[in-house]
Parts: structure tokens; sequence; C-alpha cells
């Protein structure tokens, strides 16, 4: 992997993976992906196998969650989400009390 400076390098590609319970739809891990000019676009497969192994390296099961994949943009900054297993998409839900703005 090569660091740039930021302005350096533009960025091609912002895409996320969300791993969630497939009862719950409880978000358990995301993984932001950001490719700039001239870097290896990871597919979807290679993208949820970072996820899951970002989990594995923390000692945490991953066999019972499933994957959604997104735009980057559709995570809100300071937005608590979970997902909808049966429709599979994401689902704004309130922040909790005493946390956040």
């Amino acid at each position: 992997m090569q660091t740039v400076s930021p302005g350096q390098q533009r960025t091609m590609h912002e895409r996320a993976c969300v791993l969630f319970d497939r009862k719950s739809g409880a978000i358990r891990h995301i993984q932001h992906v950001i490719v700039m000019e001239g870097g290896h676009n990871p597919d979807e497969r290679e993208i949820e196998a970072m996820c899951r192994t970002s989990l594995s390296k923390r000692g945490q099961p991953h066999d019972h969650l499933d994957a959604l994949h997104l735009e980057r943009s559709a995570l809100a900054p300071m937005k608590v989400y979970r997902v909808d297993p049966a429709r599979r998409v994401l689902v704004e839900q309130p922040m909790p009390k005493g946390q956040g703005r």
C-alpha cells in the first residue's frame, strides 16, 4: 500500500460494505473503501473478505452475518443505522439518548 499526501491523488471510487446480523439487522462492522487514481479497485467479494478478516483478527465470529454493499455516501455522518434483513436496505434509527449532538 502506498501512502500519499492529500491533494496529490484523485479519488476514483468510494464504497462501503456493512456486515449485519441476518436476524436482527444490527450492524456489526462497516468497511469503507476509498480507491485513489491508479489504485486497485476491489470487487464486492474482495471488500467483503476484508470485512470478515477484520472481525476474525479481533476474534469476533462472523458466520451469522450477511453483507450489504453500498455507495459510501449512503452512510451519513452522525447517524445510526440498522439493516432491514428482509428488504436488505439501511434503516435510520433514532440516536441513543446521551449520544451525538
